[in-house]
């Protein structure tokens, strides 16, 4: 909420739009702005969990703040507490009951995998149409002025 929802809703505030408070809970859908902000929590999320562990899982919980925050934007905040909480439940039995979550954990990835390509799919609608097709003459500054 506070690296991806905030940012988002003083953009909303700043732009003029109404009910910007509303973006605090998430489910707000993808923007480039969001998009710009998933990356950035997602990287600080990557960094706040290598407390005890080493740089080797940064692109572990990279991909998962990613998952995560894909989440939140697409469905809110409550989506996205109960899928870290179910997470880190299958990876407590894993650990615990010495692989009893490794199928479970498995299905996860297959399902995070799925998603994670249908997102890379839908980004192509970010683009500015006339940069698929055609040259586009002025500035870059000019071509990603739309929303």
């Amino acid at each position: 909420m506070l690296l991806i929802g905030l940012p988002v809703a003083l953009v909303c505030l700043l732009k003029g739009h109404p009910r910007c408070a509303k973006n605090m809970l998430g489910g707000f859908g993808m923007s480039r702005t969001a998009l710009a902000f998933l990356i950035l929590s997602s990287v600080v999320f990557g960094l706040m969990h290598l407390d005890g562990w080493s740089i080797m899982k940064f692109p572990d919980t990279f991909i998962s703040g990613m998952l995560f925050g894909y989440v939140y934007i697409q469905y809110g905040v409550h989506a996205t507490i109960v899928m870290h909480s179910s997470f880190d439940l299958i990876s407590c039995f894993d650990v615990f009951f010495d692989g009893a979550g490794t199928i479970p954990l498995m299905v996860m990835c297959v399902l995070g995998a799925v998603l994670a390509a249908g997102s890379l799919f839908k980004m192509r609608s970010y683009v500015p149409k006339n940069s698929l097709n055609e040259p586009f003459e002025g500035s870059l500054r000019e071509m990603w002025e739309w929303d």
